[in-house]
């Protein structure tokens, strides 16, 4: 058992430092890297992650940690590894990667106030309370039919339930306040998504997905179709393989605004199994989403550049959607290239990936000629529609058409005519 650990401290705190401890004999058995603990920092308590165990300790009185907060790695052992190759590759300190990865500021749930029902009057004692006191017998009968017989704050408003009426019940011993956690307001049932058949094309990039997800190893395709040509059916379609091998997916889009575009054809097709993670999200919402993909209730997860760090326990397919796009790198705080990270995080793995392009990144498409990544194309759309016509046209020379510098000589004719 190990004595001395290395651990990344965890916003707020603005160090970027990897700090060694002391572990207490009692806390050696529990304690893994990837796990959070609480430890002194400077005259405060602050929370960490162990990145490491330590084998030699610096010099100087080392201070205790001073308790474990999980009983298993709160960052997953292959998540760990990929941060351990992103601070190696990008130069940037491991605990500023552990930092950027980890949700932090973990508010506890909201709460609410509820009234509960916990004595129902008889009919003859329900009349007499009716008579005596008409607002009171009213949030009664409002409890009586809530479901569970029990109340928010908003829908006892909405009720017409007043204060002064619920404190009477309370008093009476009809109804007694709570405290529960907010709930939020369900998500829309998703809706039933037809079924398209599928090209010659698009069955056989299929086939070689499934081929390669049924292998479980680590392979990279370019998936390289004209716009329209149903990519994203195919990795849809390669998606289900992976959850039916019992393996998770990461579909990752260079922007949040096209998050939400995906997210109703994949929720349509996985319903509760998707979970959305990108820098949008607020800390409460993160920390939900980060803690059911942890546990295994969101099996799929759809988002921008940070969903690559999500702790999926069983990864078997990354999808970089747009795979061009610069987007996808990181330009403030850790600077990473979320393409390049899903990459490494696919290898490690041993998942497979697939970039997906219309117009693919010259490294990516030149490592698909070199071999390096497995080329499939989808030349033509499903459907008979033709793709726009595209016209080049010469900015230099004379014009006879007096136009704008930013305007085409084309443009400039369609515009005066």
């Amino acid at each position: 058992m190990h004595s001395l650990v290395q651990i990344a401290p965890l916003p707020p705190v603005p160090l970027h430092d990897l700090f060694t401890y002391h572990v207490p004999e009692a806390l050696r058995s529990r304690i893994r890297p990837g796990m959070r603990v609480r430890m002194p920092l400077g005259r405060q308590t602050r929370t960490g992650v162990v990145a490491s165990f330590a084998d030699a300790a610096p010099p100087g009185a080392l201070r205790p940690i001073l308790d474990v907060l999980d009983t298993e790695p709160f960052v997953p052992p292959d998540l760990l590894e990929l941060c351990r190759w992103t601070a190696g590759y990008y130069l940037a300190p491991l605990a500023e990667v552990l930092a950027a990865v980890v949700p932090v500021s973990l508010p506890a749930p909201g709460q609410e106030r509820v009234v509960r029902l916990v004595r129902r009057l008889t009919t003859d004692e329900e009349t007499a309370l009716a008579q005596r006191a008409p607002a009171r017998a009213r949030a009664y009968r409002a409890l009586c039919a809530a479901p569970g017989g029990e109340l928010g704050s908003a829908a006892a408003r909405a009720a017409g339930l007043t204060a002064p009426a619920v404190r009477a019940l309370v008093t009476a011993g009809l109804a007694e306040a709570a405290l529960r956690p907010r709930l939020r307001a369900p998500s829309a049932p998703p809706q039933a998504e037809p079924r398209l058949a599928l090209t010659p094309a698009q069955r056989a990039a299929l086939d070689a997905l499934g081929e390669a997800i049924a292998c479980e190893g680590a392979r990279s395709f370019l998936l390289h179709g004209v716009t329209g040509s149903g990519k994203t059916e195919v990795f849809l379609a390669a998606a289900e393989r992976t959850l039916a091998a019992g393996r998770d997916v990461l579909l990752l889009v260079p922007e949040i605004a096209l998050t939400h575009q995906l997210v109703d054809r994949v929720r349509a097709r996985f319903g509760d199994a998707l979970a959305v993670l990108h820098s949008g999200l607020g800390p409460r919402e993160r920390w939900d989403e980060w803690r059911r993909v942890r546990h295994g209730g969101a099996r799929v997860v759809v988002g921008a550049r940070s969903a690559v760090f999500a702790p999926l326990g069983r990864l078997g397919l990354v999808v970089v959607d747009e795979e061009h796009d610069p987007a996808y790198k990181q330009e403030d705080g850790l600077r990473y290239n979320a393409r390049d990270v899903g990459i490494v995080r696919a290898r490690l793995a041993r998942a497979v990936v697939v970039l997906a392009s219309a117009t693919p990144s010259a490294e990516s498409y030149l490592a698909a000629r070199d071999g390096r990544h497995v080329l499939l194309e989808l030349p033509d759309r499903p459907t008979a529609h033709p793709l726009p016509p595209i016209e080049v046209v010469r900015l230099r020379g004379p014009s006879s058409v007096r136009r704008s510098p930013r305007t085409s000589p084309a443009a400039s004719r369609r515009s005066s005519s």
